[in-house]
């Protein structure tokens, strides 16, 4: 393994936890998650929480790498370590930008320290 595969795996991790935190946090996608939890409760609460939607979010980047190509062919358990993988460090990330969101909250919250 080079430099260049430990830097994708870096982009990888970072792009699934992004995504996300994005889809379940962030009011660009309120509407969304609203509409996912009047159709369905389990999946409006699966979209309303980034370590969850980080598990399957990180599924859907491995079949999508495996279908594309971009990750050469494994058995199932190298598929399986792949995802789980991901998926931790995508909750990983996902973790370090809520509490990064919570900080800029609270700081909004007390104009007087932004002064």
């Amino acid at each position: 393994m080079d430099l260049r595969d430990v830097a994708l795996v870096v982009v990888v991790v970072l792009s699934c936890g992004f995504v996300s935190t994005t889809i379940s946090m962030t009011h660009v996608f309120r509407n969304l998650r609203a509409a996912v939890m009047k159709h369905s409760g389990w999946a409006g609460r699966l979209v309303s929480c980034p370590y969850c939607l980080g598990t399957w979010s990180a599924a859907t980047y491995v079949a999508v790498g495996a279908a594309a190509g971009a990750i050469p062919p494994l058995p199932w358990w190298g598929y399986f370590l792949g995802w789980t993988a991901l998926s931790g460090g995508s909750a990983i990330v996902s973790g370090l930008l809520c509490h990064a969101m919570c900080c800029m909250m609270d700081l909004a919250e007390r104009p007087s320290l932004l002064e």
